[in-house]
């Protein structure tokens, strides 16, 4: 009886390790894995409220609006924003940097800075365009062919040596001016122009 104990306690203990790694004890399956990394993402119907309140606080730049937020980060959160593009919107409209220092948030205070800027740089071009366009206004009924080459514009540079150039050419019967004129078909005119102011008056038949 002794030779058969250790046969017979060598089975219970494989069974008893057989029994023990059951369904409990398989590996977990990639489905699982996956379910048990992602957080659970849970929005309150107060967080849902907060957010629409602050969609149309900031569309309707509404600071009394964002008094209504419960979650009081976000509320004011939603007051800075609405201030934000309110004193941009001053600052572009008076074309005044100093209205930019009101602004709360640093990303807004930049960008309305930037802004300001590029308006102020783009007034002050169209300011010296329609200044030079009175220049050339002036510089053509005197026929002042050097003054043109002063102009920063390059199209009313152009304009004011062509038409003076032409008018000169064809008036005083010469040529050479049509050679200021880059546009080879309007030189090619002021030549002929010019030639033909050149040739004597043919009488009129009686």
């Amino acid at each position: 009886m002794k030779k058969f104990l250790p046969i017979i306690a060598l089975i219970a203990l494989s069974f008893v390790a057989c029994t023990s790694a059951g369904p409990e004890a398989t590996a977990p399956t990639e489905e699982a894995i996956d379910s048990n990394n992602q957080p659970e993402t849970i929005t309150s119907a107060d967080e849902l409220l907060d957010q629409e309140i602050y969609n149309r606080a900031t569309a309707n730049l509404s600071t009394e609006l964002c008094a209504d937020i419960m979650d009081v980060e976000k509320q004011n959160e939603c007051s800075d924003v609405v201030i934000s593009i309110i004193k941009t919107n001053e600052a572009l409209n008076n074309n005044d940097k100093s209205n930019c220092q009101e602004i709360p948030l640093k990303r807004f205070k930049e960008d309305c800075i930037t802004q300001v800027s590029e308006k102020s740089d783009s007034v002050a071009m169209e300011e010296k365009e329609n200044t030079e366009r009175e220049l050339v206004e002036k510089l053509q009924q005197g026929k002042n062919l050097d003054g043109c080459y002063a102009l920063s514009f390059e199209y009313l540079k152009e304009q004011c040596i062509t038409n003076i150039s032409f008018g000169l050419a064809t008036f005083e019967m010469d040529a050479t001016y049509c050679q200021n004129i880059s546009d080879s078909n309007l030189k090619d005119n002021c030549i002929k122009s010019a030639n033909e102011a050149s040739l004597p008056v043919k009488p009129e038949a009686n």
